[in-house]
């Protein structure tokens, strides 16, 4: 098949999806085109796409320029099928192929919210995306939560169209056996549980609520047995570290410059955290179980259904007391959290290999061609 992709925010999760989805055999066999926003993506398309035909379309960062380029595109490589990632870039394909009746898959990498649709304006805003996106052949929420969610705020758009498939990772790069040693890098202690933060300094990865869960903590005279190794990056990171010296936490944190290498940070680490808000299909729960890192986590949507049956421990989402309750019962009986989460490998490395996510992808390529 030769495969339009098309793609309006081409930013971590999206970034990471094509990374880790297009290297599997069963989809090098295709062709692609990529219509994406900027020119400097080159190099990352070329790297992505090296065992497949492709031609990357760069467009200005502009919906309107997308819109230009992807019915150039559409025009000049008469693709067999259009794949859009995310929301904007479906609306967008949508409006391309009105009047076509080539297949037009929607892979959504996020989950909606009430907040985004209230009074007459997000009315408007609501019923405009349900009636675009329900021009798609298929939609394909990356999680079955993030499906649950999809159907609950778009009920317009026929359920048969929706086709879920479950994230995944790439499970060669996180099967690697290095640790980096982040004691020594933060000088701190042996005696000390190390916790790791990775993400963005946004509300909706909580850091928030880590730190006043560390306050809370403080209050127990429980502080002085654990420090914080953080990898996120961007956001409000200026604020949040401004925020913890007011409080007197500075010398519970340590920040790391953004690490390519994962496995061995998360393996640097005796638990890591995720306080998120909310999440479609999370990969750092995915990435912490299958190199045997315990995890404390929230209940949120998304994060839930990864760490389903699993030795993850979760906590209510938004409280920063339940999660300061939960890391002080994990410090209590962190070997028994290492041996779980040791067994649990093997099972994580099967659940969440991308493999299957490429193979349910290209299934879902095939049958919408026919």
């Amino acid at each position: 098949m030769k495969i339009m992709l098309v793609i309006r925010w081409p930013v971590g999760g999206i970034k990471t999806y094509l990374q880790y989805i297009y290297k599997h055999d069963v989809l090098r066999k295709h062709s692609y085109v990529i219509v994406a926003p900027g020119a400097e993506l080159k190099d990352y398309i070329s790297s992505v796409f090296s065992h497949s035909p492709h031609t990357f379309y760069p467009t200005d960062d502009n919906s309107l320029d997308l819109l230009r380029v992807t019915r150039k595109a559409l025009n000049m490589e008469k693709p067999d099928l259009v794949h859009s990632h995310g929301t904007t870039a479906g609306m967008i394909s949508s409006l391309v192929l009105l009047f076509s009746v080539k297949p037009h898959l929607l892979t959504t990498h996020d989950v909606f919210f009430e907040s985004q649709f209230s009074g007459f304006k997000g009315k408007l805003k609501k019923l405009t995306i349900s009636t675009l996106l329900n021009q798609s052949t298929a939609v394909n929420p990356c999680g079955f939560d993030a499906a649950a969610n999809f159907k609950a705020f778009f009920p317009a758009i026929g359920q048969i169209k929706i086709k879920p498939i479950r994230n995944g990772i790439d499970i060669e790069k996180f099967n690697k056996k290095a640790i980096r040693n982040l004691r020594d890098e933060a000088r701190i202690s042996h005696d000390v549980v190390l916790l790791g933060f990775f993400g963005r300094f946004m509300s909706q990865k909580g850091f928030d609520l880590l730190v006043d869960a560390l306050k809370i903590m403080r209050e127990k005279d429980e502080l002085h047995k654990i420090h914080v190794a953080c990898f996120g990056w961007g956001g409000f990171i200026r604020e949040e570290q401004e925020k913890i010296k007011n409080d007197g936490l500075s010398s519970f944190f340590t920040f790391f410059e953004q690490t390519n290498d994962m496995p061995s940070a998360l393996r640097g680490v005796d638990i890591a955290i995720m306080p998120s808000r909310w999440e479609a299909c999370p990969l750092l729960p995915m990435e912490a179980l299958v190199v045997g890192t315990p995890i404390i986590a929230s209940d949120c949507i998304g994060m839930k259904e990864v760490c389903q049956d699993s030795p993850a421990q979760l906590f209510t989402s938004g409280s920063s007391l339940h999660l300061s309750e939960v890391i002080s019962k994990a410090l209590l009986g962190l070997e028994l959290l290492r041996s779980e989460a040791e067994r649990f490998k093997l099972d994580a490395i099967t659940k969440f290999d991308s493999k299957n996510t490429a193979q349910s992808l290209n299934a879902l390529y095939e049958s919408m061609l026919k």
